[in-house]
This record gives structure tokens, sequence and C-alpha cells, in this order.
């Protein structure tokens, strides 16, 4: 048994042409490489601007959490997203 069903307003071409693109954001979505959950501070420097002591310092002191897992350091992505905003935040308070 088939279904009908009508949508008033749009025809039929921009109907499929909605649920292509939304098709493709999802599938796009599906496919993209996920992002580690944990970085390590060489990975994290790079998207901080920052040198290696200073990153250092600031999960020594606190201002960034971090974990150490089987001898090597690693910061939580959303910790490293949440510190990038304070770092940048700070350098321009002087």
């Amino acid at each position: 048994m088939q279904g009908i069903f009508q949508i008033e307003g749009i025809t039929k071409e921009e109907f499929i042409s909605i649920i292509n693109e939304a098709v493709e954001s999802k599938f796009k979505k599906l496919t993209e490489p996920a992002k580690p959950k944990y970085v390590t501070i060489k990975q994290a420097l790079k998207d901080l601007p920052i040198c290696d002591s200073t990153l250092r310092g600031y999960i020594k002191g606190g201002l960034i959490k971090a974990k150490t897992i089987k001898g090597v350091i690693m910061i939580p992505r959303e910790e490293l997203e949440r510190a990038t905003k304070e770092i940048k935040s700070k350098k321009y308070r002087r």
C-alpha cells in the first residue's frame, strides 16, 4: 500500500531539493572524522598563541585542567576551547 500526501505551497522539484540537501548534510556529518576528546600538549599548541612552557604553567597552576594518561599529559578538547577564549581575552586586557 502506498501512501499519498500533499504539501501545499511547494513544488515537487523544491521538495526533492530540500530532501537532497538534508540527506547530503547528514551524510557529510557522518563521514567527517571525529575530533579526539583529548589532545596532547603538542596538538594544543597548534591552536593556542602561547609557548610550551606557558601552557605547562597554566596546567600546573590550574588554569587549564589536564590529565596524565600513561605518562602523557592530555587536555580535554572542551577545556582547550574554553581556555583559548580565556587566553585571548587576557591578552587584550593589558
